[in-house]
Formats: structure tokens, sequence, C-alpha cells
């Protein structure tokens, strides 16, 4: 049974004055965005790989679990990653989620499993074994 209420909605990071995708212009410095996270904050972990598909791109993602104290929502997972098109870093909210949690660790791996499963990505595809290292790492997480 599922004891936890998990929401997809575009929402704003609290430490960001805008919400959605967005492209931090003139950052094209990873690490700088990185130093804007706050200290509350944890890096799950890193897919960065390329996609050959009709055309190529690269993917290259750091997901990061923050708690939400004066929400609705207990943690948020959202997502610094490289927007090929464009050439810089931008910011991905991808999901909040609710329930009864002592620490990151469960909210993460739900919220990575659910956001796998959205996307339609099967970790179980040698392709896709960037997915499921992340996963893996989300279930040995400390906090």
């Amino acid at each position: 049974m599922k004891n936890y209420i998990i929401d997809f909605s575009e929402f704003k990071l609290p430490f960001n004055k805008k919400s959605g995708y967005i492209l931090e212009k003139g950052i094209k410095n990873q690490e700088t965005m990185l130093s804007f996270i706050p200290k509350n904050s944890k890096i799950i972990g890193r897919t960065q790989f390329e996609v050959n598909n009709w055309t190529s791109w690269q993917n290259d993602d750091v997901y990061i679990i923050h708690p939400l104290y004066d929400s609705e929502w207990n943690y948020m997972l959202f997502r610094i990653t490289w927007d090929d098109n464009w050439n810089c870093w931008a910011w991905t909210s991808d999901c909040r989620i609710k329930g009864d949690f002592n620490n990151y660790k469960k909210p993460a791996v739900i919220m990575l499993r659910e956001c796998f499963k959205k996307w339609d990505i099967d970790i179980s595809l040698p392709e896709n074994s960037d997915y499921k290292k992340i996963l893996n790492r989300a279930t040995r997480m400390k906090d």
C-alpha cells in the first residue's frame, strides 16, 4: 500500500525566485550552481552519458533532494541539468512528496523510482545503467 502522495506539477525551488525550467544565463559552470544549493540539501548522484537516437545529445544531470519544512510537502527532487541545445546549465524541478519520513533515504528512493517510471526509463536495460546506479546510490544513502 502506498503511504505517500507525490506531485509532478511544476513548482518553485525555494532558493530560486522563478519556477520551472530556468536557464542560468552566464552560469556555465556546474560548480557555481552547486554552490547555490542550500546546506540541508543532499546530492544523490549524477547521470552522465550520450544519447544516440536519430541525433545525439549529452545527458548530464545532478539529482538533489531537499527537505521542505514550511510546506505541505516534505521533500522535493530537483536537478541541475545540462541543456545541450543552449549549452548551459539549468534548474529542473522534478517532483515533491508528502508522507511519514524520518530521513532523506526513503523519499529519495521513492521519488527517483516514480520519476523513472513516469519518464519510461527501464533501469534493467544496459543503456540505462546510470539511472540504476543513482537509484542504488539512493538506497545506500545515510542521514
